[in-house]
This record gives C-alpha cells, structure tokens and sequence, in this order.
C-alpha cells in the first residue's frame, strides 16, 4: 500500500502515524509529484495535525538533532524517493534511537545522511548567493534552488536583515519568504514584481555588472575554480553574472 499525503510535513508525519497505528506503507509519496503503477495499491491520508503532532513529539524527543535535521533537509529535497527513505530511516530510528546516526552501512541511513548533506550545502550556498534589489519599499530577491529551501533561508536573512522588509522569491515553486522584524512566513507567489524596481536601483545594478567585468586581471581569470563556486544553473538571477554568463 503507498500512502499519498498533500506534500506538506504534518501530511507526511500524518502518513507515518497511519503506518504504526493502521495498515503498513510500502511507500510514501507526495500527490503533486506520484507516479501511480496499475500493480500497486494506492491510498490518500488526510492530514491529521494531532495525529502529526504526536509522531513529531516522539522525534524530538528520540532524536539527535543531527538525526532530526537530516529528516527535515531530506524532506524538503526535490528526490523523487525521499519520503520513502523518510519511512524506512523512521522505522529504524524509532527503535534503535540516536544509535541510527552511526548505522550508515544500511541503505536508508546513508541516503537520509547524504540528501540531508546535499539540501544543507545548497542552503549554506544560497546565504551567500542570494542578491537583493530594492522594490519599492522592501528587499527582493529571486532564485531557483534544486530543493525546497526557502524555509531553511527564512530564519537567517530575517535575523541578519532586521528590521528590513524582504521578499525571497522562490521561482521554481511560485512560493516566497516575507519578513521583517525579526519575523518571517512562507506564501504562494506567482506574480513576478521586477518592474517595480527604481530607475535607481537599475542604475545600481549596471554599475555593479560594469565593476564586475573589469575588476579581474585577464591573465588570472580562472573559470572553472569560478563556477565550483557559483555553477552556472544558479546564475540566471545574480545580478554581476547577467550580461557576463556567456
């Protein structure tokens, strides 16, 4: 039986109560992404938030917070697999305890570990790689990250920005962060704001990509220890690569 939940974590959670305390999952997958087979059994769990609540209790409470970290990067990975290696590193979690942070050689272990490790460097990339425009009267800034990361960047550029308002745009997903004073939510976005941006910050921008072409020393220029670190699927939005990704 695959259990199919609405892509949320309370709904995944949801779906890892239903196997403890209903029929057993094969699988879990989320019904935006779920390629059904005509030879498995499929199921739609609604999201049950006191039935997610006490299986998210049980982990923080079991749990490392490394362990706990890797489950909540691994989720927000774009894999197509995830959740079902969600189930399996649960099964072994809940039973063996924090011991699962050391039992690599088994598969779901390793996986969780690696994807978690895979999402964190893309976060960790992404604080560095973010460009912010002024948009009326906020920050804006848009990306297209491989995971879905923007609840991982939400807490970071609200405490470094301060009282500042900001918009981080995830475009890929039509999601966004929205933050100021130290607080911060995640919202549907589908509409692209970029022709608000000032005839100042235009000018700005130039000046920067202007800068940036002619700060190197031609004889230096290293491109390949350049895009290690700033691949070029991550340019299409970084102001100083805009008229230089060629």
């Amino acid at each position: 039986m695959h259990y199919i939940y609405d892509g949320e974590f309370d709904g995944f959670l949801t779906c890892i109560y239903k196997h403890y305390y209903s029929d057993k999952a094969a699988g879990i997958y989320s019904e935006k992404t779920y390629r059904p087979n005509l030879l498995d059994k499929s199921y739609k769990v609604i999201t049950n938030q006191q039935q997610a609540e006490k299986v998210h209790k049980a982990m923080v409470k079991q749990f490392s917070w490394k362990m706990y970290a890797d489950i909540h990067r691994t989720f927000l990975s774009n894999y197509y697999e995830k959740d079902s290696y969600l189930l399996e590193y649960l099964k072994i979690a809940f039973k063996e305890g924090e011991k699962t942070d050391h039992m690599r050689s088994l598969e779901a272990v390793y996986q969780v570990q690696k994807i978690g490790r895979q999402v964190g460097f893309e976060q960790h990339r992404f604080f560095g790689l973010l460009r912010f425009s002024q948009l009326g009267n906020c920050l804006y800034a848009k990306f297209k990250p491989d995971h879905d990361i923007l609840s991982l960047l939400g807490p970071h550029f609200s405490d470094r920005l301060g009282k500042e308002k900001f918009i981080i745009h995830d475009i890929k997903r039509e999601r966004a962060v929205v933050g100021q004073n130290g607080d911060w939510f995640l919202t549907d976005m589908v509409e692209r704001p970029e022709q608000m941006l000032s005839k100042n910050e235009e000018c700005i921008q130039d000046l920067w990509q202007t800068y940036f072409e002619h700060i190197g020393i031609e004889g230096r220029k290293n491109k390949q220890l350049q895009q290690s670190f700033v691949p070029l699927k991550y340019r299409e939005y970084i102001t100083e690569f805009i008229r230089t990704k060629k």
